[in-house]
């Protein structure tokens, strides 16, 4: 069975359209030496299509804040149709299809972390398992699993909830690659954290040093992914002695001035004007930038850990709120040189248009922050300004006060002009405690990608263990066609359920099949 399943994925490989595949595979279909498990952690399998439909877009965003949907095009194209990327924006539970697979279960985790075990199990079968290679493709696997897993157990579970109850079931935690094997049951939320954990100690240790392609785990990375974890669970502590060591291994092997885009040193290409209402604009066609690579993923120096970010596919535009963020008092309306956020400048066109797409009219608003530079770019894995940002929230949370402002300031010394940085300096190094915190909140929510589940999993986490705090939502409140509809983001209303296929497959699980009406509210 372990040689048919290296036959299966290995043809997938060699059939598959490698965007980021530096080498190709090479050898026999039945691999005889750990080289022959090397290209398998390049596969498109691993870093795409997570937390995505078939099509590229998410119904994850539909839960976040950042987006909101006009009543012209609820008429256009959601009233009285079934779509489980509307279903999610009014609250409608069960929000996929339940009679149907779910692409985001499926691709999120088992479809990616096969690849993971087969290479950890086919490098043991070989005893490869302690040579230097063996480890070190082992390491990645592991990191690559844990990361895999944790997302999805956050997302179709509850956030961890640090000294509470988490014994609520989420995902299971699949570590053999043979298929004979039983899927085992679902994991606790507190078993999944300490499966996660076991993999990235084990990462931390073994990962090389250097890796070709964002898409495999360093040392770096892999101390990172830690740290994200640990911010997950609201162990500070840990989080900050990971994001530490991870930003310090960056800056080492690059330089603190190669691991983040100054963005004074970009420009518009001359010509470039804010378009009129009814003009249509892609803002990242008039960006001239020096590095020339900002636009080239994985090959983009922010991009630490790629995971592909899925399109919109919402028919949303940016809310109201999510566009304040990078609004300041001195910006003058419509001199976009005015603007003391560069991210602002360079990377929101705020314009409201139509475009007709088939049948559907949509009110679009350009309105793309870091990391949505061709509608695809960016990533859900780990950029190095969420590192750096990471850092900065653990060290204080923790009081290091001084070490926290030492980050954000570097940071926003590469995201703001030199008159607001002048400006705001002494506002910015007087904050301290939640005020210090809730900063650098805001500056994490305008650096990570728009499109992304990054969102999602904030406002989860920070409703679960910063309750009262001034950057923690309860819940999410919408009116669409004259009627609110509220989501509780502590409940059930922000995760995603699993459909009745895999119910049926696993009945040991203990799930019952849905046997409702889908969707269960139609406008």
């Amino acid at each position: 069975m372990k040689k048919i399943t290296y036959i299966l994925i290995l043809s997938l490989i060699i059939s598959s359209c490698e965007r980021f595949l530096d080498v190709k595979p090479v050898g026999s279909l039945i691999p005889t030496d750990i080289e022959q498990f090397d290209n398998l952690l390049y596969n498109s399998k691993t870093y795409d299509f997570l937390f995505s439909d078939n099509n590229r877009g998410s119904l994850l965003l539909s839960l976040s804040d950042e987006v909101t949907i006009s009543d012209k095009v609820v008429l256009a194209s959601y009233k009285g149709v079934s779509n489980d990327r509307f279903t999610p924006y009014i609250f409608a539970k069960p929000y996929l299809n339940p009679f149907k697979t779910d692409d985001y279960f499926l691709e999120a985790a088992y479809k990616a972390t096969l690849y993971f075990n087969t290479v950890i199990d086919g490098i043991k079968d070989l005893g490869g398992e302690e040579s230097t290679k063996g480890k070190q493709l082992i390491a990645q696997a592991r990191a690559g699993r844990a990361w895999t897993y944790l997302m999805a157990g956050i997302t179709y579970g509850p956030m961890f909830k640090k000294g509470g109850d988490n014994s609520s079931k989420t995902i299971s935690y699949r570590t053999a690659s043979s298929a004979t094997k039983e899927t085992p049951k679902l994991s606790t939320v507190d078993e999944l954290f300490n499966l996660a954990k076991g993999d990235l100690e084990y990462a931390v240790v073994n990962c090389p040093s250097e890796v070709i392609k964002a898409v495999r785990v360093n040392k770096t990375t892999a101390n990172a992914i830690m740290a994200q974890m640990y911010m997950f669970k609201a162990d500070y502590e840990n989080m900050f002695t990971y994001a530490k060591t991870a930003w310090d291994l960056l800056v080492s092997a690059r330089g603190e001035d190669n691991a983040l885009y100054n963005y004074n040193n970009f420009f518009l290409k001359p010509g470039v004007k804010i378009p009129k209402v009814g003009e249509d604009h892609e803002l990242y066609d008039a960006l001239n930038d020096p590095s020339g690579d900002i636009l080239n993923n994985p090959d983009n120096k922010e991009i630490l850990f790629y995971r592909y970010c899925p399109l919109d596919g919402l028919a949303s535009k940016a809310s109201d709120e999510y566009i304040a963020l990078f609004n300041a008092d001195t910006d003058i309306e419509g001199d976009r040189d005015s603007y003391a956020d560069l991210r602002k400048k360079f990377f929101m066109l705020k314009v409201n248009t139509q475009a007709t797409e088939g049948a559907c009219i949509r009110d679009v608003r350009f309105g793309n922050n870091l990391g949505d530079y061709t509608k695809m770019c960016g990533t859900q894995g780990i950029s190095t300004p969420e590192l750096l940002l990471m850092l900065a929230e653990a060290a204080a949370r923790t009081n290091r006060t001084a070490v926290a402002l030492s980050a954000l300031n570097l940071l926003r010394s590469k995201r703001y002009t030199p008159a607001a940085i002048s400006a705001n300096s002494a506002r910015i190094n007087a904050l301290t405690g939640d005020n210090l915190i809730h900063e650098i909140l805001k500056e994490r929510q305008k650096e990570l990608p728009w499109k992304s589940a990054k969102r999602f999993w904030d406002l989860k986490r920070y409703n679960a263990n910063d309750p009262g705090k001034p950057w923690t939502k309860t819940q999410i409140t919408r009116t669409v066609l004259g009627t609110q509809y509220t989501g509780v983001i502590g409940s059930d209303d922000y995760q995603l359920e699993i459909v009745n296929k895999f119910i049926t497959f696993n009945p040991h699980w203990g799930l019952e099949v849905y046997n409702g009406a889908w969707p269960s509210i139609v406008l």
